[in-house]
């Protein structure tokens, strides 16, 4: 299972190629998790037009693929992550730690994403860039 980071996400609905063709060349199966669904609807402002149609589009998309839980296990691992990467002087959003958190915690150790920088820094996640 390869992990989907919100920018790959996003890029999707976009329409951006690099992102559809690391989706091709990775063969998948491909996950989410609740995490990811949060940051794209913090992105949405609901008093926007466009929003609705956005909030279909990403409901539809998530519904088609593995979605991962914040849980315990997994927020402990992102608490993990975070505090073992400040504490190397090395600043990670928590957003991605929480998905990298729930990532490793139901054994994803890839991810796609445009960010590489964020999540290389994450000790057992391959980082698929595009």
């Amino acid at each position: 299972m390869i992990g989907l980071d919100t920018s790959a996400i996003i890029d999707l609905f976009k329409g951006v190629d690099s992102v559809k063709k690391a989706l091709v060349d990775a063969k998948g199966p491909f996950a989410s998790t609740d995490v990811n669904y949060a940051e794209v609807m913090f992105g949405l402002n609901p008093k926007h037009p466009k929003s609705k149609a956005e909030e279909q589009y990403y409901d539809e998309f998530f519904n088609s693929i593995s979605m991962l839980k914040l849980a315990e296990v997994s927020s402990k691992k992102a608490a993990a992550i975070y505090w073992e990467l400040r504490e190397a002087g090395k600043t990670v959003e928590p957003f991605d730690c929480l998905i990298a958190g729930v990532l490793l915690a139901n054994g994803v150790t890839n991810i796609i994403t445009k960010n590489k920088q964020h999540f290389e820094r994450v000790k057992g996640l391959n980082v698929i860039g595009y």
